[in-house]
């Protein structure tokens, strides 16, 4: 086998792969498909399917459907997979504070105990009497 290829029985040249290599090629500003001249001027001057869709009222308003859609499937997509992530942070961040927040509380009502318990005991005497 050559770099080139084989040649099947057909005629048909294949690469090293078995893959049909073309070698008869049309250049396509010479010829359009029935064999004419194509004038290119023509061709390009020619109305454009595309544009002529994209100036229709009903094609601009399917765009903005469907571009709605996509808003709103795109942001529940974010939430759902941002979901767990953000649950997650938020269990971390409480049960840290909560630590400390625990911490504080306790400290605070040490602190304010020996003022508090007079005040009680005072009230609970009075409440008896």
């Amino acid at each position: 086998m050559s770099d080139k290829g084989t040649m099947k029985d057909d005629g048909l040249l294949l690469d090293a792969d078995g893959i049909p290599v073309l070698t008869n090629t049309i250049n396509p500003d010479a010829h359009d498909m029935a064999g004419e001249t194509t004038n290119r001027s023509q061709a390009i001057s020619a109305p454009d399917p595309a544009t002529a869709l994209l100036d229709s009222e009903a094609v601009h308003q399917k765009l903005d459907e469907i571009a709605a859609r996509m808003t709103v499937n795109t942001r529940q997509d974010v939430e759902a997979a941002l979901r767990p992530a953000i649950e997650e942070a938020i269990t971390q961040a409480l049960n840290v504070s909560g630590d400390n927040i625990y911490l504080a509380i306790s400290k605070q009502l040490e602190g304010a105990l020996p003022d508090i318990l007079p005040h009680v005991l005072q009230e609970k005497d009075a409440g008896e009497n």
